[in-house]
C-alpha cells in the first residue's frame, strides 16, 4: 500500500514538472468555475478540460467541466500567451472568462504576500506618476477575488476602496492566498478594457498568411487571360504566366487520363480542375464529390497536384512571392494613412513618456494599448487625435525623476531582445560610472530604441532587429565573464556596445534599404511637441558631445599647452591634424605606441566633432513633411550617439 501510494505521488510530480503555464491558468479558472457554481473548489477528479478551438490560433478556447453531484457544468474560457516568453521576466497571458483579464506568472515564486504587494505597489507608483498623460492598466486583487462569491460576501458593497478592503482580508487571512496563485507562484491579475493591444492592429493592417492563400485561391480567374494577369501582377511577369498556365494545361491532361482510367463518366468540367489546382498551389484542402467519384481517384488526384508542385517548386514559389508582393503592395496603399497616424501616435507616447520622466524599458506592441476615444477605433485609425497610446505591464519601468541619480530605484535588468540594447543588462550605477550622472538620458533612450522596431513593425508587419537581438546572450555572458574576472565593468560595456550598435546600424540600413520605397513614400508632419521633444535632444546631445570633447582635451597628455585649442577647432581642423599625424612620422620622436595613440585620440575628436557640426543643421528637418527613411534613421543617430559614445 505505502509503496502504491508514493508511485501516485511520484506520478503527481512528474505531471506537475511538465504542466504548462497555460495548464496551469486552465486549472486555476477551473477551480473558479467549481466555486462559482457551488462546489467545494476541490478539482481532483471532478473537473476535466479540452481544446476546442477548430484549429491552431493565438487565441485557444478551452471547454471547461466541472461535475456536482451527478451532473456536469461546462462553461468556455479563451487564453492568449503575448509575446515571447523572456528570461527573468513575468510571461503576460490574456483570458477571457466573464471579461477580460491579463494574467502575468513571474520568472520565479515571491517569498511572501508582502512581496507580491510590494511589487504591484511599484507598478501603481508608476503608473499614477504617468497619470492623467499616459493610462495606464496595473495589477489589482479585486480583478480576479471579485469572482469568488466567498470572498465577495466578506467585502462590504458601500466599501469605499474595494481594493484596500480586499488587501485588508487577505492579510488578515491568509489561507485566501491560494485565490491569488498559478500553480506554486503569486500571478498578477489586470482587468483588461475593451481596447485592442497595438500588436493586433499592426496584425489587422498587415494581415496573416490566409490572406496569400485567399488571394491565390479566388485569383485563378487571372490565368484565363494574358491581358488580365498583366494588369494585376506587371508586364514583367508575363514569362511566370506562360509557366503556369502550362502547369494548369498538365495537370488537366493528366486528370483527364487518369479519371478515363477509372471510367469515370461525364468528364469534370475544367473550372472544377482549375479549382483543385490552384487549392493545392494556396495550400488549401482540395474538395472532391467522393460520392460521384471513386475513392482512390480522390486520392490518385491529390498525389498527382503534390506531385506537380513539387515538380514545379521554382515557378510555384515566384508565383506565390509574386502574389505576396501584390497584396503587400494593394494592402499598403489601402492603409497608408494608418500607418502615418500610429507612427506619429508612438511618437507622442515617448514624448509623453519623457515628460513624465519614465522609462518602460520594454515598450512593444504587446504591452501597448490603442485606446480610442469614441467608438471603434479600427474605424478611426488614420485620424491619430482620435486616439492614444496606453499601457500595460509596468514590470521593468523606472521613475528618473530624482535630483540625485544615486536615489533612482534599481529597474530590472530585463526586456525583450529584439528591443533591448546592451544598457538594459547594467545596473544603474555601473551606468553613471559609463554615461555620466545624468542616466535619465540612457533610461529615456532604451523607450527610443524599441520605438524604431515598433515603427519598423507598423510599417512592414515585422520584427526589425532580430539579427542584433541574438547578441544580447552575449552580451550577458561577457559580463558574467568580466564579473568572475573582475576585468573592469566599465570596459565590458565600451567593447560589447561597439559591436552591438555596428550590427544595429547595419541591420536597420539593410532593412531599409531593402523596402526604401515604401519608407519614402510614407509622409509624416510631426505636431509641434514632437518636433520640441527632438529639438530639445539635439541641444542636450550638442551639450554632452562637448562635454566629452573637452573630457578628451584635457585628459590628454600630449599637447598640454593646446587643450583650449582642441576644443575650439574645428572638425575640418581636427581632421587634418590626424591626416597629418597618419602620414607625416619621419621627424617625430615618440615612444613606442604613443603616436598611434594620438591618432587615436584625434579620430575620437574629430568624431564627436562632426556629429556636433551634423546636428546644427537636423531641426529644419522635420519643420515641414519627412519621410520615415528619414525619421528612422533620426531616431537611430540620437540613440547610438547617446548609447555608444566609445
Amino acid at each position: 500500500m505505502h509503496r502504491s501510494v508514493a508511485g501516485k505521488n511520484h506520478i503527481k510530480l512528474i505531471w506537475r514538472a511538465i504542466m504548462t503555464d497555460i495548464d496551469r491558468i486552465i486549472k486555476f479558472f477551473l477551480h473558479i468555475f467549481q466555486i462559482q457554481a457551488g462546489g467545494s473548489g476541490d478539482i481532483e477528479g471532478t473537473a476535466d478540460y479540452q481544446l476546442v478551438s477548430p484549429e491552431p490560433d493565438p487565441s485557444q478556447i478551452y471547454e471547461l467541466r466541472v461535475k456536482l453531484l451527478s451532473e456536469w457544468k461546462k462553461r468556455r474560457m479563451s487564453i492568449r500567451k503575448i509575446g515571447e516568453s523572456v528570461e527573468s521576466k513575468s510571461t503576460c497571458y490574456v483570458v477571457t472568462y466573464d471579461d477580460l483579464l491579463v494574467v502575468k506568472i513571474p520568472p520565479y515564486p515571491l517569498a511572501d504576500f508582502n512581496s507580491y504587494l510590494k511589487n504591484i505597489h511599484i507598478e501603481l507608483g508608476i503608473a499614477k506618476r504617468l497619470s492623467p498623460v499616459v493610462r495606464c492598466l496595473v495589477p489589482t486583487l479585486s480583478s480576479i477575488l471579485q469572482k469568488v462569491p466567498e470572498l465577495t460576501g466578506k467585502i462590504p458593497a458601500d466599501a469605499p476602496d474595494m481594493e484596500a478592503a480586499y488587501v485588508e482580508l487577505l492579510t488578515k487571512e491568509p489561507r485566501y492566498h491560494g485565490y491569488l496563485k498559478i500553480g506554486d507562484r503569486f500571478a498578477f491579475f489586470m482587468s483588461l478594457s475593451k481596447h485592442p493591444f497595438l500588436n493586433q492592429v499592426i496584425e489587422k493592417i498587415h494581415g496573416d498568411r490566409s490572406w496569400l492563400k485567399d488571394e491565390i485561391y479566388k485569383n485563378s480567374r487571372v490565368f484565363q487571360s494574358l491581358d488580365t494577369f498583366e494588369a494585376i501582377y506587371g508586364s514583367q511577369k508575363i514569362v511566370l504566366y506562360d509557366r503556369i498556365h502550362e502547369m494548369i494545361k498538365d495537370f488537366s491532361r493528366k486528370a483527364d487520363a487518369m479519371l478515363t482510367l477509372y471510367g469515370g463518366d461525364p468528364p469534370v468540367p475544367d473550372y472544377q480542375k482549375q479549382e483543385w489546382m490552384f487549392a493545392a498551389l494556396a495550400g488549401k484542402p482540395i474538395h472532391i464529390d467522393a460520392s460521384e467519384l471513386p475513392t482512390e481517384f480522390c486520392e490518385d488526384i491529390q498525389n498527382l497536384l503534390n506531385g506537380l508542385v513539387h515538380e514545379n517548386k521554382e515557378s510555384v514559389d515566384d508565383y506565390k512571392k509574386t502574389v505576396s508582393s501584390y497584396i503587400r503592395r494593394k494592402n499598403f496603399n489601402k492603409n497608408k494613412t494608418r500607418i502615418e497616424a500610429l507612427i506619429v501616435n508612438t511618437l507622442d507616447l515617448i514624448c509623453r513618456l519623457k515628460h513624465s520622466n519614465v522609462a518602460v524599458r520594454d515598450l512593444k506592441p504587446d504591452n501597448i494599448l490603442v485606446m480610442g476615444i469614441e467608438g471603434d477605433v479600427y474605424s478611426h485609425l488614420s485620424v491619430p487625435e482620435k486616439y492614444e497610446l496606453g499601457l500595460i505591464d509596468l514590470e521593468t519601468a523606472v521613475d528618473f525623476h530624482q535630483e540625485d541619480p544615486n536615489q533612482i530605484r534599481q529597474p530590472m535588468l530585463a526586456g525583450t531582445s529584439v528591443y533591448m540594447t546592451p544598457a538594459h543588462i547594467f545596473k544603474n550605477s555601473l551606468l553613471m560610472e559609463v554615461y555620466g550622472k545624468d542616466i535619465s538620458r540612457i533610461f529615456y533612450m532604451q523607450d527610443w530604441f524599441s520605438v524604431i522596431g515598433i515603427i519598423y513593425d507598423i510599417v512592414k508587419g515585422r520584427l526589425l532587429f532580430k539579427k542584433t537581438s541574438l547578441l544580447i546572450p552575449e552580451i550577458v555572458r561577457a559580463r558574467k565573464r568580466g564579473l568572475k574576472n573582475n576585468t573592469p565593468m566599465a570596459d565590458i560595456v565600451a567593447s560589447v556596445s561597439r559591436f552591438f550598435w555596428k550590427t544595429a546600424e547595419e541591420e536597420l540600413s539593410a532593412a531599409i534599404k531593402r523596402d526604401q520605397e515604401v519608407f519614402q513614400l510614407i509622409e509624416l508632419t510631426l505636431p509641434e511637441h514632437i518636433v520640441e521633444m527632438f529639438f530639445a535632444e539635439i541641444q542636450e546631445e550638442k551639450k554632452v558631445l562637448q562635454r566629452m570633447i573637452q573630457k578628451y582635451a584635457y585628459s590628454q597628455k600630449y599637447f598640454p599647452k593646446n587643450v583650449q585649442r582642441l576644443i575650439d577647432a574645428s572638425h575640418e581642423e581636427i581632421r587634418a591634424l590626424r591626416i597629418k599625424w597618419e602620414s607625416d612620422t619621419s621627424d617625430i620622436q615618440l615612444p613606442p605606441g604613443i603616436h598611434q595613440r594620438i591618432i587615436e585620440m584625434l579620430n575620437s575628436i574629430e568624431k564627436l566633432k562632426f556629429n556636433v557640426k551634423g546636428s546644427d543643421g537636423l531641426v529644419e528637418v522635420f519643420q515641414k513633411p519627412v519621410t520615415c527613411e528619414v525619421l528612422l534613421g533620426f531616431l537611430f543617430q540620437r540613440v547610438s550617439a547617446a548609447m555608444n559614445p566609445f
